[in-house]
């Protein structure tokens, strides 16, 4: 019986040895095969792990120590900082890619991903525009530094902190600048491409004319400002006395002759025939003449692409071309063209396009007429 035993035990040994050994035998020689080429320096390359524990980054199985970026380490996928061939986890900043030369945001020596925003290159001490870890190079605009509640201006990804006046932001919007931080409680006065621009509330707004207290190149004044371009000083009256009988807008204009437009574009002043019509500001003439519903016109062209009109003269003074200076007779009041009685038309155009005078006139109330 014991015997048996033995017999059996040794038959159960052949087989298990012929099933198994050269498993054992595969196994073992593949585990050495993969300690040889762990061990083999000429088989490292790009960003691995050291015999030591440590990463570092590797070319022609040497630690490149020429090689300072951004690396991707193949095992995991992810990306990281490396600092003349060796992993540094203490930078925070903006890294290149010496790759595709596209730069990126790294923080504790990890590229973040999720990071948009302004973020400093502790090398220069400039700023960058972020966007979902990498610096956006076509940006232009203004960026939002939440942790200063602060707007700036980056133009083509860089904070631009000498950047000072009028520009224009992604929101097609123009924006005041001082410094490179968008003034976005600031309103008055700045310039661009040569123009004086009225900003209400860091912005520039067409909407706005009018007569705006400010200071321009040292000199604090009274400025008018037309669709939010400042376009010179208050214009004068063209005449002393009288009374306003229709204003600037629409109206009935069957109710005052036939003919008369219902869009008025100036502003109309009762006077007494022949009373003088002087010139609102310097200029030049541009046209003397008969001028239809107006009568007889005279069109002054004043700086900033200002004209003013005076119409239904009885009597023109002032030729084309001649140069006028503010106060200058220019023609003798009348009820030529479509006209229901002696008065003047005063009209203000700037670029051709009608403004309400009220908004250029100095603040004046007129004299009674004389009886």
């Amino acid at each position: 019986m014991k015997g048996r035993r033995i017999l059996a035990l040794l038959i159960l040994a052949l087989l298990l040895g012929s099933t198994f050994t050269p498993a054992l035998e595969y196994s073992f020689a593949d585990s050495k095969k993969e300690e040889t080429v762990k061990n083999d320096p000429r088989k490292k390359k790009g960003f691995c792990r050291d015999d030591d524990g440590k990463y570092k980054f590797f070319r022609n199985g040497k630690v490149d120590t020429s090689f300072t970026g951004v690396a991707k380490d193949n095992t995991t996928g992810k990306w990281f900082f490396v600092r003349k061939g060796y992993y540094d986890r203490t930078y925070t900043g903006i890294a290149k890619n010496p790759n595709n030369n596209c730069w990126f945001y790294v923080r504790e020596g990890k590229l973040d991903w999720s990071k948009t925003g302004l973020v400093k290159r502790p090398e220069n001490g400039n700023y960058y525009y972020v966007e979902k870890g990498k610096v956006n190079w076509d940006f232009t605009g203004m960026v939002l530094d939440e942790e200063k509640g602060l707007y700036f201006y980056v133009k083509r990804g860089m904070f631009q902190r000498d950047a000072n006046g009028m520009y224009r932001m992604q929101d097609r919007k123009f924006y005041h600048v001082r410094n490179g931080r968008v003034m976005t409680k600031y309103s008055g006065f700045t310039t661009y491409k040569g123009e004086n621009w009225y900003i209400k509330k860091g912005a520039l707004d067409f909407n706005v004319s009018g007569k705006v207290e400010g200071e321009i190149d040292g000199v604090k004044a009274t400025y008018v400002v037309s669709r939010g371009r400042v376009v010179g000083t208050p214009l004068s009256w063209p005449v002393d006395s009288g009374y306003i009988t229709y204003g600037f807008g629409p109206r009935n204009g069957w109710e005052i002759a036939p003919g008369a437009s219902n869009d008025h574009k100036g502003i109309d002043i009762a006077i007494y025939l022949n009373t003088p019509i002087h010139a609102a500001a310097d200029g030049e003439v541009t046209f003397s003449d008969w001028g239809g519903g107006y009568g007889y016109l005279i069109a002054i062209e004043h700086e900033n692409g200002i004209h003013t009109f005076y119409g239904h003269n009885n009597t023109l003074i002032a030729k084309v071309g001649t140069k006028v200076k503010r106060g200058d007779v220019v023609a003798l009041s009348g009820s030529t063209g479509i006209s229901s009685g002696p008065h003047t038309h005063f009209e203000v155009r700037d670029n051709g396009n009608p403004n309400d005078p009220m908004y250029f006139l100095e603040n004046k109330e007129l004299q009674p007429l004389p009886r």
